[in-house]
């Protein structure tokens, strides 16, 4: 298995796929041995063959969707660490998850430049790329990934950490990323845009996650004014876009994307506007901040 985790980090391929490469080439060199040195097949049969077939998808299609059987059998509990200087100062900081299509990069940025505070989006990918070497367009998705609760530890640990060896590439662009989102959080207010900044930071004193989505209809006109994309693809990219990150959150966090328990607060942009929608987290925002400074 080390010798499969190996090669899926060296060729960057997922680790489904090198799996059923190796366990047929195996195959075939048993086929191959028993055929030169007795002259027939002897020890491989079919159960070999479908076994070789079978543990690759297997690993590529379920162990995605055992996140809450690992949370479960997890007895660590994460606690949130203290911000950088050790002081117990922690900036505002507001995470916006969305729906593709629901207006959380307008949204983020208009809020950002209201308040006067630093804004994240894209800018986490080229942060990531600089600080892991990696390159911006890595995006590739590995199925081989360790157990959530042992990448959060990862990423509390001291930012400067190496990253373990053993990790996948999209293991280790998560931690990259998540390590850069608690380093900022820490040192300045900011809103952040997507990367599961409210599971990151979950805990977190000073933190509101939001979650926007909308209708359909009122995504795909956004996909189409703002995005220059198609009105006739519009539907399949919103739809394949979206459930790439709920993919995505889920094998992270083992928690359901969307879900309204996930965050403070979450808006509806094709009935709420994104004006109003910006107007209602700065008003709760200040009203934290009051509160904050009377206790």
């Amino acid at each position: 298995e080390y010798t499969i985790q190996f090669a899926t980090l060296r060729l960057k391929k997922d680790f489904g796929t090198i799996k059923i490469c190796f366990d047929v080439t195996l195959v075939c060199v048993a086929l191959l041995c028993s055929w030169s040195l007795s002259g027939r097949i002897e020890g491989v049969r079919e159960g070999t063959i479908i076994a070789a077939l079978i543990t690759g998808p297997f690993v590529r299609l379920i162990m995605p969707r055992l996140a809450f059987i690992r949370q479960w059998l997890s007895s660590e509990t994460t606690h949130e660490v203290p911000s950088a200087n050790g002081t117990e100062h922690f900036p505002w900081v507001i995470t916006i998850s969305r729906e593709y299509g629901s207006g959380g990069h307008q949204a983020g940025e208009q809020l950002a430049r209201q308040l006067g505070i630093a804004f994240y989006d894209k800018e986490l990918i080229t942060l990531a790329a600089q600080e892991s070497h990696f390159s911006e367009e890595f995006i590739s998705q590995n199925e081989q990934k360790l157990p959530s609760s042992l990448l959060y530890q990862m990423i509390l640990q001291d930012y400067e950490a190496p990253l373990d060896k053993s990790l996948s590439y999209d293991d280790a662009l998560f931690v990259t990323q998540s390590r850069i989102i608690r380093r900022i959080a820490s040192e300045k207010p900011c809103v952040i845009v997507g990367r599961c900044a409210n599971y990151i930071l979950k805990n977190r004193p000073n933190t509101i996650s939001i979650f926007l989505y909308a209708d359909m209809p009122h995504k795909i006109s956004r996909a189409v004014a703002e995005y220059g994309i198609p009105a006739a693809k519009a539907p399949d990219i919103i739809a394949s876009t979206d459930k790439s990150r709920s993919d995505h959150y889920f094998h992270y966090t083992g928690l359901q994307w969307g879900d309204s328990r996930n965050y403070h607060i979450t808006f509806d942009t094709g009935i709420i506007p994104i004006a109003q929608v910006t107007e209602i987290i700065r008003n709760l925002l200040q009203k934290e901040i009051n509160e904050s400074n009377q206790s």
